[in-house]
């Protein structure tokens, strides 16, 4: 009776622990596939103004823009990048050496 006992006291544990490894390891996926939610990296996909159009280049146009409260340097390389005047509202596409880049 007593060797049924432990038996039976070690297939519960071990059930028990295999669930919740299965379930660990989803909750791990999950959080791993998440866009970041602090830091300049958050930023990505989220719209700012354009405050102010700092120089314009070969292929590319430097901009100050103001996202979350605080203005940031942004660049657009896009196809329309002449057409971006300020008040104008761009997307974030990317960060690059902690700058925006905006389309």
């Amino acid at each position: 009776m007593s060797d049924n006992l432990s038996i039976l006291i070690a297939i519960i544990i071990s059930v028990v622990l295999l669930i919740y490894i299965f379930f660990e390891d989803r909750a791990i996926e999950k959080a791993m596939k998440q866009p970041p939610q602090s830091g300049i990296e958050s930023f990505v996909g989220k719209t700012a103004k354009v405050i102010d159009i700092i120089s314009e280049k070969e292929n590319e146009k430097h901009l100050r823009v103001k996202l979350g409260g605080t203005s940031w340097n942004a660049i657009a390389r896009s196809d329309n990048y002449k057409s971006i005047r300020v008040d104008d509202t761009v997307k974030v596409a990317d960060i690059e050496n902690q700058k925006l880049i905006v389309i």
